[in-house]
């Protein structure tokens, strides 16, 4: 290759030269970059004081730090300490205010298990207490007021009283002849007097005669029997009974009946019902009451009486 043809090469050769980039950005002022330095600063410091502040007034307006703690539960007094924010804080300091420090032991630490004593276990709730009373109280005039000629004994009557009863005749004692059964004994009121002693009200029937095969049944009577109850449940009648009135029967308006013939379903039913009680059913009354049916059955027993019973189908 020759001289000329060697510069031709030359002259079609690209030639790159590298550029750097700094020198396409023109040079800041000195005086800018220091303003953004400021207002950066200042932002930070407005951040910085709200968030702190805001943890402070949450602090001293509670009042209360839960610290831990090894010694005794014990409530201290002590003044929180003042906000102090970064000059440029739009927010102002918060006045310092005492704070309660409750330890942690006072909240945490459970009461401590009670201990039952021996008498506490044995000890006969009041429940079971006024039930022991009625019990007493209706044995005990079930046996007072039954002679049968020698099953009942004056000493069950004075084993249940305190000494010095026993010198007082007691019918179960006499040598006269005379017949008194308890039929039935219900107590119907209970009356606290002290600590475990009750008063108990009890109605009671008697059958009564001269002899077994001459007796009558007697009126509903009533007594009071004062019973005391022990610790372990025991019972005792403190005295004789008392007489009381019994119980007042009360007056209720008659039940209205508009009477028609009943349907024969519902005889059939009201008949299959009463025989659970007796035999020989037969229908005496029907009507209607203001809940339905009313049948009045009379059925009859191993008496060879007949009773009459309300069945309601």
């Amino acid at each position: 290759m020759d001289q000329k043809q060697e510069e031709e090469a030359a002259a079609h050769t690209e030639q790159f030269e590298s550029i750097p980039w700094s020198s396409l950005v023109p040079d800041a002022d000195p005086r800018t970059r220091r303003i953004l330095i400021i207002v950066a600063t200042v932002v930070a410091g407005v951040v910085i004081g709200l968030i702190g502040g805001r943890l402070i007034r949450s602090t001293t307006q509670s009042g209360v730090v839960v610290l831990p703690s090894v010694g005794a539960a014990e409530s201290v007094a002590v003044p929180a300490p003042a906000a102090v924010p970064p000059p440029t804080s739009p927010i102002a300091a918060q006045p310092a205010t005492p704070t309660t420090v409750v330890l942690a032991e006072s909240i945490q630490t459970p009461l401590p298990p009670r201990l039952f004593s021996e008498a506490d276990l044995m000890a006969v709730l009041p429940e079971e207490e006024m039930r022991a009373a009625v019990m007493r109280a209706e044995w005990f005039v079930t046996d007072f007021f039954t002679i049968d000629g020698g099953s009942s004994s004056a000493g069950d009557i004075t084993d249940a009283l305190p000494d010095g009863h026993a010198a007082v005749p007691l019918p179960h004692q006499s040598t006269e002849a005379g017949i008194s059964y308890v039929e039935w004994a219900r107590a119907y009121r209970l009356e606290p007097l002290g600590p475990a002693r009750y008063r108990v009200f009890v109605a009671f029937r008697t059958l009564g005669g001269p002899a077994v095969g001459n007796l009558t049944r007697a009126p509903v009577r009533a007594v009071t029997v004062d019973v005391e109850v022990g610790p372990d449940g025991a019972t005792a009648v403190s005295d004789f009974p008392s007489p009381t009135p019994p119980p007042a029967t009360l007056a209720l308006t008659p039940v209205e009946v508009t009477e028609m013939d009943a349907p024969p379903e519902v005889l059939a039913d009201a008949l299959q019902a009463a025989t659970t009680v007796g035999s020989d059913a037969a229908p005496f009354l029907a009507g209607l009451d203001a809940t339905g049916w009313r049948v009045v059955v009379l059925v009859g027993d191993a008496s060879g009486l007949r009773w009459p019973l309300v069945v309601r189908p």
